[in-house]
């Protein structure tokens, strides 16, 4: 439960800082809940750390065991009913809404084959702003077989980590104005993995305290941690916002990775309570964030341009109404359209394995 939770937040927390155009004066600190994405790409590296980590796998996504081709193509399978089908119909629902433009055919085929991050950060924007983190998952998941070979290796995760953390803070730093190699760098995989390997070592150690080889003492401590670093981040966001970081290359350089590793701290302690003790209310609640999560953060974008074509709304009763609108619809399309086209690839995935 407490993973479906982190679904919902990461997604409000997106949804947020992109209505925030919406408030006159807005609070500055709704600026770092961009970082929101961030704590998608732990959520990702946590739910999948079982495919690469030695522990037992605690999902049916993870419990998948890639040890031959018909597990690796069941395995791809569930990747693409899990991810495509709702991020197709939101990437047709912007080309109708978005108005004409000359460029707009040609951004919306890249879009189709996730391409948009390869060429300029305008047509990476174009239609969601949100669509640029889905090449990064996408290459994760390719990734994923490749790493999962290297299961119980401690020191080929270790290697590979420390060589893309490094080619990580490096892209960063160097990354300037115009497209280069090191911007486009900046929003791909070899700079981002570390992130989702922060979520696979939270595993490791959410894995460890289950079996009661780390204490609630460590884990309030290490929650108290992260809880303090992503307070500092976010005052620091709030005082000297976008620009600060710019004219900070070290810290510019650092700071995605490090609102990573401090929500995967103040998440552990939060993931150490097991299903069986949330109260049926918060149950609910937390089902209901997760099952909303993915169609929230794809159409959050869109609603505004549905409920007010020409722009003038504004305010937080105008935000609020996007807000309720688009989790009702990321709702309705859950129960419509996404999860059976998910639970389709479950069963053709199982199929493959049954009858490789």
């Amino acid at each position: 439960m407490g993973i479906e939770l982190s679904r919902g937040l990461a997604a409000l927390m997106v949804m947020l800082t992109h209505y925030a155009a919406f408030i006159p004066g807005a609070p500055a600190g709704m600026g770092f809940l961009w970082s929101g994405v961030d704590l998608f790409f732990v959520i990702s590296g946590y739910v999948f750390a079982p495919m690469i980590l030695p522990m037992e796998a605690e999902s049916t996504t993870a419990n998948l065991k890639l040890h031959n081709n018909s597990s690796t193509l069941s395995y791809f399978i569930r990747r693409i009913f899990r991810i495509y089908p709702l991020y197709l119909l939101a990437l047709v629902a912007y080309f109708i809404v978005l108005p004409d433009a000359a460029e707009k055919t040609g951004y919306f085929i890249r879009h189709l084959f996730f391409l948009h991050t390869t060429r300029s950060f305008e047509e990476a924007y174009y239609f969601n702003p949100a669509f640029w983190s889905l090449p990064v998952e996408i290459e994760f998941y390719l990734l994923l077989p490749l790493l999962a070979l290297g299961r119980g290796r401690h020191r080929v995760l270790i290697a590979v980590g420390c060589l893309t953390l490094l080619l990580g803070i490096t892209a960063n730093y160097l990354r300037g104005p115009g497209v280069d190699i090191w911007r486009v760098l900046s929003v791909h995989l070899p700079t981002i993995l570390p992130e989702f390997l922060a979520g696979s070592v939270l595993a490791l150690m959410v894995h460890q305290g289950h079996k009661g080889r780390l204490s609630w003492y460590s884990a309030g401590g290490l929650g108290a941690f992260g809880s303090g670093a992503v307070l500092l981040l976010g005052c620091y966001m709030v005082k000297y916002g976008n620009t600060g970081l710019e004219n900070n290359r070290v810290l510019d350089s650092i700071w995605n990775l490090s609102c990573a590793i401090a929500y995967a701290l103040l998440l552990y302690p939060l993931l150490l309570i097991r299903n069986e003790q949330y109260r049926p209310v918060v149950a609910r609640i937390a089902l209901l964030a997760g099952a909303s999560s993915y169609g929230v953060y794809l159409l959050h974008n869109l609603m505004p341009r549905i409920l007010d074509p020409t722009w003038p709304a504004s305010g937080i009763g105008f935000v609020i109404k996007c807000g309720l609108a688009t989790f009702a619809v990321a709702l309705l399309l859950y129960w419509l359209y996404e999860n059976p086209l998910r639970n389709l690839g479950r069963k053709l995935g199982k199929q493959i394995q049954v009858n490789p």
